[in-house]
């Protein structure tokens, strides 16, 4: 059956000269491989939990690759999260579900899929062995500086995220990623590392990974006091209707659009955007014969929020309040699958 969960107690055979595209042909599912070190618990990485995002993958790669036939100092429970859409380069296959979206406090139809049931198998697995730290490594859509996103603000947390960049999201809303599972009962942390592609950020968290292998507490992670990190909070989540078409300023099927976005806003991710910044602009002034805004806006106890964060002036759509963006995108894909973006606010 596809999309169950597979154990694996060693690296099979030429298993690290796979490519992310090609691990697909050899796994049917999310698969946890142990590689035993010498020094308890384990560090947990997950890569491709998005099929698409293939930087982690390729970290690992080069972590392990470095080791050779040695054991790790430390073990390593490593989790390739969703290989069949890794095959396609796809987030996530039309048959499943988001895998970031059904670890932890999901109430939907998706938890009888086979990949929550896995999800709640590895967390399981992870809570009764014990867990040094959890790192869950991700790509970016949208252009956006390295940063971490966070579940808790407990030091340790934090200590581990300074290890990748100064710059800490502390994300509560969804619930149900894997972060905010794991991070119940160990540090655990989200690597937001660039783009596919960005080999920068392959070179910084492979320098992570090997650190915490290697050092016998997290109180020997060396880091400032703290003054130099950045940390915001998300206030919402941006979507587009489903019932309405968009496109951004200069493509072709803007004339015709229900709604037509600003694309030069992705290269101000992690920027405060000021008050009365225009944001998109509608076909018509109304709603719509639904009655309903052409972005749904989630706050972060689930409600619907539009006036909260936009004000319609004609066909103009502006921000009513001084907000910052993060994980804009001008992919299509990615905004049907997940969001157009998500406003944060700087935690003084």
């Amino acid at each position: 059956m596809t999309d169950r969960l597979a154990v694996l107690y060693s690296l099979p055979s030429g298993f690290l000269d796979l490519s992310a595209e090609a691990l697909g042909a050899s796994l049917s599912g999310p698969t946890l491989i142990e590689i035993r070190g010498r020094r308890e618990p384990p560090l947990f990485v997950s890569v491709l939990v998005h099929g698409d995002e293939v930087g982690g993958w390729d970290a690992v790669r080069s972590v392990l690759r470095t080791l050779g036939e040695a054991a790790p100092r430390r073990s390593l429970r490593l989790l390739i999260g969703n290989p069949r859409a890794a095959a396609h380069a796809l987030r996530h296959l039309d048959d499943q579900p988001d895998f970031n979206r059904v670890w932890h406090g999901a109430a939907s139809a998706a938890l009888d899929h086979p990949l929550a049931v896995a999800a709640r198998e590895v967390t399981r697995r992870m809570a009764c062995d014990g867990c040094f730290a959890a790192i869950d490594i991700h790509n970016n859509s949208g252009v956006n500086p390295l940063h971490v996103c966070v579940a808790r603000l407990d030091w340790y947390t934090l200590r581990v995220a300074s290890l990748f960049s100064p710059v800490a999201v502390h994300v509560d809303h969804p619930e149900s990623i894997q972060t905010a599972a794991f991070a119940e009962f160990c540090p655990a942390v989200t690597l937001e590392a660039g783009q596919a592609g960005d080999r920068a950020a392959v070179v910084r968290a492979a320098k992570l990974l090997r650190t915490l292998l290697e050092i016998d507490s997290l109180d020997a992670v060396e880091v400032d006091d703290g003054s130099g990190v950045a940390l915001f909070r998300t206030l919402a989540r941006v979507e587009i209707s489903r019932n309405r078409s968009f496109a951004f300023i200069g493509e072709s099927a803007s004339k015709c659009a229900d709604i037509r976005i600003r694309s030069e806003l992705e290269a101000r991710n992690f920027e405060r955007i000021e008050q009365g910044t225009p944001f998109a602009w509608l076909a018509q002034e109304t709603a719509g014969e639904d009655g309903l805004p052409p972005l749904s806006i989630t706050g972060r106890q689930g409600e619907l929020d539009f006036d909260g964060f936009f004000d319609v002036d004609g066909k103009t759509v502006r921000l009513s309040r001084d907000t910052t963006f993060s994980m804009f995108t001008t992919n299509h894909e990615s905004i049907r699958q997940d969001c157009l973006c998500h406003f944060m606010e700087p935690i003084e």
